[in-house]
């Protein structure tokens, strides 16, 4: 899995040796040569994204993520609504969450929700390390969504 941040170029072989390639709208527009502004335009790069790696995620901040996978095809998933007061880690913990589940044996689409609620979270308190939520705060919220 790579996180293209900071975003640079990066060769085919690099890309093929990928399985996940998690990106924002600013990285995904970098390496597809797109512009990615919405939903649709996010999916249209991670198509295009997708001939070279076998599962590419677009995170969209507020609006959610868009996913095209070889298996399960592309998808939407909506944001979580949360009072954002700071980004700072969002994309970290996003991607913390994410991993943790793909090598736990989470289905792809199961993996994204954690991870979206993660990221979710991340924004709710200033910082960085300060701000990652911690596993049992994202099933709380999961669950009982506070």
């Amino acid at each position: 899995m790579l996180n293209a941040a900071p975003i640079t170029k990066l060769s085919q072989e690099r890309l093929s040796s990928l399985r996940y390639l998690v990106l924002n709208e600013s990285e995904a527009s970098f390496l597809s040569d797109l512009p990615v502004s919405d939903i649709s335009s996010a999916q249209i790069a991670a198509s295009t994204l997708r001939k070279h790696v076998p599962t590419v995620i677009i995170t969209l901040g507020a609006e959610g993520l868009v996913y095209d996978d070889h298996t399960h095809g592309q998808g939407f998933m909506p944001a979580f609504n949360v009072n954002a007061i700071d980004t700072t880690a969002a994309g970290d913990s996003f991607c913390g969450a994410l991993a943790v589940k793909l090598t736990e044996g989470a289905l792809l689409k199961e993996a994204l929700y954690v991870a979206s609620a993660a990221g979710a979270l991340a924004t709710t308190k200033l910082g960085a390390q300060t701000s990652i939520p911690s596993r049992k705060l994202i099933e709380d919220f999961l669950q009982h969504g506070n």
